[in-house]
């Protein structure tokens, strides 16, 4: 399940030309695609710019049972220069380290950061 963070009344962090509601929908719709071109399952749980509860979000996610649970954030830093990548895992078990940490990889490498 592909969580895009915030949404509707809730912006997420704001750029001058920018919310994180907006680029993080659409990161989670683009991951969408390609991890559906791969063969997997996707569920996400906002698929337009509408606000939803975090209970509401963990309920979506334990209905459906999936095997992941990706939340996608673009945090805000009170150090502009402050760059990088950050991935938060709770796992009742398999690798789910691993896999964050090979995201963290590629996304870091992608950046060059």
């Amino acid at each position: 399940m592909i969580d895009p963070g915030h949404g509707g009344k809730d912006t997420g962090a704001q750029g001058k030309n920018s919310n994180e509601k907006d680029i993080v929908l659409a990161v989670g719709k683009l991951l969408k695609k390609e991890l559906e071109k791969e063969g997997f399952n996707v569920k996400m749980t906002r698929d337009k710019d509408v606000f939803i509860e975090l209970g509401e979000r963990a309920n979506l996610a334990n209905q459906w049972d999936g095997d992941l649970f990706i939340s996608l954030h673009c945090n805000d830093a009170a150090v502009k220069s402050a760059q990088g990548c950050e991935s938060w895992v709770y796992s009742m078990g398999g690798n789910a380290a691993e896999l964050a940490s090979c995201i963290n990889n590629q996304i870091t490498s992608s950046l060059g950061m």
